[in-house]
């Protein structure tokens, strides 16, 4: 996975392009957001910082994996949610 927090999407997109690569990971639940409707489909993202329950439903469709958990409530708030 290529970390790309505080990359423009552009970088993203020429090392997509380039490479093949597909799995990027950000850590800002807003610039995951914002890349992934400005970039090809086929990237996968993986949400790698602490990431608040309520957030999740805002990214939850984008993200292949959710990397980072650091409390066990928001497990369960997550698990409740589906």
């Amino acid at each position: 996975m290529a970390v790309s927090k505080l990359k423009p999407a552009s970088d993203v997109l020429a090392l997509h392009q380039e490479t093949g690569h597909v799995h990027f990971g950000e850590n800002y639940a807003q610039e995951l957001t914002e890349k992934a409707e400005k970039l090809p489909k086929e990237i996968q993202w993986h949400f790698i910082g602490g990431l608040q329950s309520s957030m999740f439903f805002f990214i939850s469709t984008l993200l292949l994996a959710l990397s980072t958990l650091l409390h066990r409530s928001t497990a369960r708030t997550l698990r409740s949610r589906g």
